[in-house]
This record gives structure tokens, sequence and C-alpha cells, in this order.
């Protein structure tokens, strides 16, 4: 079930971020920036790459942070689709 779960969880965070990024492009919806930690969103995005990662054998390294390292994002949309595209 903790597999369905955490993968079912991740989706319906994506479809609302699509939702709010179309409503932000119609002028329906404006983009609310707040502080983030970029560190807690890369480690977010690794952790929801996790079982796609190990299916391939394949993990990601080096990112350990001396610091935090903040920013002003959408946090959902940060992590979901700009940083798991990238990773």
């Amino acid at each position: 079930m903790q597999k369905i779960a955490k993968p079912s969880d991740k989706i319906q965070e994506i479809l609302e971020s699509v939702r709010d990024m179309e409503a932000a492009h119609s002028g329906k919806l404006s983009v609310q920036l707040e502080p983030v930690s970029l560190k807690l969103c890369i480690d977010q995005a690794i952790n929801g790459l996790e079982d796609r990662l190990r299916d391939k054998s394949k993990s990601v390294r080096g990112f350990g942070f001396d610091r935090s390292l903040d920013g002003f994002a959408d946090y959902s949309i940060l992590t979901n689709q700009v940083l798991t595209n990238i990773l």
C-alpha cells in the first residue's frame, strides 16, 4: 500500500500544480512566491524519483550542502516540475 500511496500522492500534487499553472497562465490565479529551502526541494525531488532510479540501477549523489540555500519560489512547481525534470 505504501508503494502505491507515495506515487499516488505525488501524482495528485503534480496535477494540482498543472492546474495552478494553467490558471496562472490564463490570469485566473497568480503564483505565490514564498521563501523555500532549495536543499529541501532538491531532497524531495530526489526522494520522488527513488523508485525509478532504483529500477534503473541509478543514483543521485553529490548534493551535500554546507549551508542552507534559500530562494523565493512556488514550492510545488520548483520541486515537482523544475527539479524533477532537471534530475
